[in-house]
């Protein structure tokens, strides 16, 4: 298979002595985020809520070419929407829209187009499309291409590259010898062989979407095919890009994995604020860092939002709200233990400890009243102006950041937006990106999700006079903060290339697709996959002092003196078979 280095070579080896330089345009200067074609028309028929379009503007476009003759015959895309059902009629212009919106420069063909005019050579383009010339002219300056001279486009002419006499339209238009231009086109009949017909010089490259990736893979069963696709054609652009781009692991790793669930999950959250009429957003720590700059990438008319710090911690601290649990209650103890000095002196049962709660109550609230009263002024400091309010958090099992910031801000809070939870919420209202309740056989892929979207900061530990106190960072904090500053960067990066392509026609990437890709990768992680993460630990209890690897990975003993003696089998066995295919395929017999 051609590579773009063999692309490459071979466009120098022509380029001193030729004059002008023609580009194929559709998977050759211009590339669309899709994995087929057709996906266009799908992701139409999904924004205008146009059932059986897609299916029908395929067939519409084979009538319009048996209508001029067969399919062979070249059309132009009013002719196509004349053959049409009438409910599709309107849907026009908005293919055109969305066209000009998808369509991108190819990152390694504006390098060779970029070359060309370097040296001094007249460029064309030479196409078979059946969008107009005005209109491929327009996408083709917007992309950077304005010194294409001339475009000569199959609908205008009637005629194809295929049939050579579009070459021979340009050729003789161009009033130059064939042998003097170079075309470069991805379609190895029309563009290759058919240019050479013409006595032309020609290059063919591989089109972005016969890249292959890991990530195909991943996403090779993915039940949502458009959803996927586009994953897979951001994918492959990006590789495409990996000469600027670099191959940061960790930047790959957010950019691959973070950038489409912060995506996803963001696109549900402006969306379900709309319909709810939310005005102001509240992105919890630590959780909400990087989707708060995702979502004012994102978003159209941004809402109000802050960055709020509100662990369970502080709920602790404030509202002394333990809930009956056993390990928020000693949390409670322990940190309020120089105001009750009994607290220290020994381990106490739950029952005791309970007792002791009770019987200091009166002067740990007024130790909590402390507290909320500097949260207060903490709050007061973000000048929030809004009353519907929401917060923002990833996966909850007991709602901590909603109970205690619905206590702060009572009826203006409306709910809560969680990536997902491990339990039923029926104390407050809480909007979900995955719906489905997770089990603890999930636990591996949310500590994914968990390091995928969090905050390059330590945890938190107070507020004092409207600032955040961190707690010390522990050595394997340090390590995290240090790897997530790349991973967020990579988050970024795709929210930027998502936005690049998509806005204003956005696409729904749906939890089941995004879940499904991120449990592909903890299925399918690779050598290098499993020895970058064995460096990452995450903290398992309030107090982030214990940690334990994001993963567990089984232990393998292998019997040492079993695998030398099956090694020895299977070496042999190799050897039988190679010598058996070489005599099979070339007659040749290895003898003693």
């Amino acid at each position: 298979m051609i590579s773009y280095s063999d692309t490459e070579k071979e466009f120098y080896k022509y380029l001193e002595d030729i004059e002008v330089v023609s580009f194929d345009i559709f998977d050759t200067l211009l590339v669309r985020p899709y994995r087929k074609p057709t996906d266009l028309f799908k992701h139409l028929e999904i924004q205008y809520n146009s059932p059986g379009f897609c299916n029908e503007r395929v067939f519409a476009e084979i009538r319009s070419r048996i209508k001029a003759g067969g399919m062979d015959k070249e059309t132009t895309i009013n002719e196509i929407y004349e053959c049409i059902l009438p409910e599709y009629k309107d849907l026009k212009a908005k293919e055109k829209e969305f066209e000009k919106q998808v369509l991108k420069k190819n990152p390694f063909i504006y390098k060779l187009y970029k070359a060309a005019i370097n040296r001094g050579k007249k460029i064309i383009a030479i196409s078979d499309m059946y969008l107009p010339k005005e209109f491929l002219r327009e996408v083709l300056d917007i992309n950077g291409y304005n010194e294409v001279s001339q475009i000569y486009v199959s609908s205008e002419y009637k005629q194809n590259k295929d049939s050579k006499i579009l070459y021979k339209i340009a050729i003789e238009d161009l009033h130059i010898k064939p042998e003097k231009i170079l075309h470069i086109g991805d379609n190895l009949t029309a563009d290759f062989c058919r240019a050479k017909d013409c006595r032309m010089k020609s290059v063919l490259t591989p089109k972005i979407s016969d890249i292959k990736t890991i990530w195909d893979k991943r996403l090779q069963k993915c039940p949502n095919e458009f959803e996927s696709g586009i994953l897979s054609s951001i994918f492959k652009y990006r590789e495409a890009e990996k000469d600027k781009k670099g191959k940061n692991y960790w930047k790959e790793f957010g950019y691959h994995l973070g950038g489409p669930l912060a995506v996803g999950y963001t696109e549900k959250i402006i969306n379900t604020a709309e319909r709810n009429q939310i005005n102001s957003l509240l992105f919890v720590s630590r959780d909400g860092y990087v989707l708060q700059k995702v979502y004012n990438l994102l978003a159209k008319n941004p809402l109000e939002n802050n960055y709020v710090y509100a662990p369970r911690i502080l709920n602790l601290k404030c509202f002394l709200d333990y809930r009956n649990k056993k390990a928020y209650l000693e949390e409670i103890l322990r940190f309020t233990a120089n105001h009750v000095p009994q607290f220290r002196t020994k381990q106490h049962s739950s029952t005791e400890e309970k007792r002791l709660f009770e019987e200091n109550k009166k002067s740990l609230q007024e130790y909590a009243k402390r507290n909320l009263d500097e949260y207060l002024k903490y709050i007061k400091s973000l000048h929030i102006t809004k009353d519907r309010l929401a917060i923002v958090d990833m996966t909850t099992g007991a709602f901590s950041s909603l109970y205690f910031l619905k206590k702060i801000f009572d009826k203006k809070l409306i709910f809560g937006f969680y990536s997902g939870a491990f339990s039923h919420n029926t104390a407050f209202r809480a909007v979900f990106y995955n719906e489905n309740i997770f089990s603890k056989e999930d636990t591996p892929l949310i500590n994914l999700t968990e390091f995928l979207i969090t905050a390059p900061e330590a945890p938190l530990e107070d507020i004092k006079d409207c600032k955040p106190i961190f707690k010390e960072l522990s050595k394997y904090e340090k390590n995290k903060i240090a790897i997530y500053k790349d991973v967020m960067e990579g988050i970024i990066e795709f929210a930027g290339d998502y936005k690049e392509f998509f806005t204003p026609n956005e696409v729904s990437l749906s939890s089941e697709t995004i879940f499904y890709l991120l449990r592909e990768f903890t299925k399918t992680m690779t050598f290098q996959d499993r020895k970058k993460l064995k460096k990452i630990y995450h903290a398992e209890d309030l107090r982030s002092e214990t940690y334990r690897h994001l993963f567990k990975y089984p232990v393998l003993k292998i019997n040492l003196n079993k695998f030398a003696k099956n090694y020895t089998k299977i070496k042999k066995n190799l050897k039988r078979k190679i010598k058996y295919y070489i005599y099979k395929y070339t007659n040749i017999r290895f003898v003693k």
